[in-house]
């Protein structure tokens, strides 16, 4: 991902994955209180390293400056603050802020800040609170949730992942706010605020969309995950003593919920919400307190029909050939000459298109197998190991073969 000042413009949502940012607020309290003490700067960022991996310098970057970078040049970033502020302290011969030598290295060194402005951390999250935190239940809002899952959408492509969207709406919500008024359907939608924050990780994210209509965002989910998130959500709200729930249709206070997954579902973040929007009505249509996937299906890639020759091998054996009947990023359904077991490893050549001189190779185990007589058999398959210029060229192939059919597209080649 680009620094905070490109092209995608607004605020980044990286170091707003969490919830109720924990880890931000260490890092924003390490800066302040450990910045002086020798060591205990750099032993705090090597917990979070550990915690988080490369991203807690992208993290940390963008607590202290506001700008983001990828993970990698984040650190690159990171150490050449730290070699700088001690340049900076053995030339003064006394303590050097770190901050003092982060604003050097992006006015002076990098030239990635041109006109930087002091101002007081704890003012900043309170106005950034201001702007994207929903008044009434604490939760992210609206305009956050644009801003975030458009970035989660473009990480995603960057990066070959996933992320499901949940749309979920409180059931018979007027029935309620007639019946106990207004003031009491607010404690409700705080309550579930509460307990939708309860049953997320600290990556994802919980929004008031509005009214009494939620969001959550979970990076890294497939479908089948974000089912088990929903359905969770659903049982505790459903269970949840709601004062005066028993005069709701139904006996108790429900929610109905909706999920999505890119890229199986949509490509784009508003085309996602829409999609987890109307599986959401869906579950309205089915008696309500109860969770639908759109399509109704657990996938989390978008499955293309093609019909590519190929070549498999099990292993220590020969290889034999095979064809796929439809095929995604993270698993195909091929046409085989014999039975396989379950839970076979596979070593699978692939050609794409007309180029059979060079296919793609991929390591895959078997998951499920069904006899299609007198085809053969088709066997279900997971891609495991795959190089990564290979994956980007499947990327590639399955997103101009979306573009050109959304529903089918099919294709004949041979390999060698």
């Amino acid at each position: 991902m680009k620094e905070i000042r490109d092209d995608d413009g607004g605020m980044w949502g990286g170091a707003e994955h969490w919830a109720v940012r924990p880890v931000v607020e260490r890092m924003a309290g390490l800066v302040g209180a450990a910045a002086l003490r020798e060591g205990a700067l750099e032993n705090a960022v090597s917990e979070l390293e550990t915690e988080l991996g490369k991203r807690a310098y992208s993290e940390l970057i963008f607590v202290m400056a506001h700008l983001w970078f990828e993970p990698d040049e984040a650190r690159e970033h990171w150490h050449r603050i730290i070699a700088l502020q001690r340049e900076m302290e053995n030339a003064l011969q006394e303590p050097v802020d770190v901050r003092v030598a982060l604003v050097r290295y992006f006015v002076n060194v990098t030239q990635k800040i041109n006109n930087p402005k002091v101002l007081e951390l704890e003012v900043f999250r309170k106005t950034e609170a201001s702007v994207y935190r929903d008044e009434l239940t604490g939760l992210y809002n609206y305009r956050y949730l644009q801003e975030h899952l458009r970035r989660e959408v473009n990480l995603c492509k960057r990066h070959h992942s996933i992320v499901s969207a949940v749309m979920i709406d409180v059931d018979d919500f007027k029935h309620y706010n007639d019946r106990n008024g207004h003031l009491a359907g607010n404690e409700v939608l705080v309550t579930v605020g509460d307990i939708l924050r309860s049953c997320l990780r600290d990556s994802d994210t919980a929004v008031r969309y509005g009214g009494e209509e939620f969001t959550l965002v979970l990076p890294a989910t497939t479908k089948g995950g974000a089912i088990e998130v929903a359905e969770r959500v659903r049982k505790r709200i459903s269970e949840h003593p709601f004062p005066q729930g028993k005069t709701q249709p139904g006996g108790r206070l429900t929610v109905s919920l909706g999920i999505a997954t890119y890229p199986a579902d949509a490509t784009e973040a508003f085309e996602l919400l829409r999609k987890a929007d109307r599986a959401m009505y869906l579950a309205k249509s089915r008696g309500k307190n109860t969770a639908c996937g759109y399509k109704g299906n657990k996938r989390s890639h978008q499955r293309l029909r093609h019909n590519l020759q190929g070549h498999f091998c099990e292993l220590s054996s020969e290889y034999r050939q095979c064809r796929t009947l439809d095929i995604s990023e993270a698993g195909l359904l091929i046409v085989v000459d014999h039975e396989l077991s379950v839970g076979t490893l596979l070593d699978l050549k692939l050609s794409l298109g007309d180029d059979s001189t060079n296919p793609l190779r991929c390591s895959c185990r078997v998951v499920r197998v069904e006899d299609c007589s007198p085809e053969g058999y088709r066997a279900a398959v997971c891609i495991g190991d795959m190089p990564a210029p290979d994956r980007q060229r499947l990327s590639l192939f399955l997103g101009s073969s979306a573009s050109e059919n959304d529903e089918e597209y099919t294709i004949d080649s041979q390999v060698n």
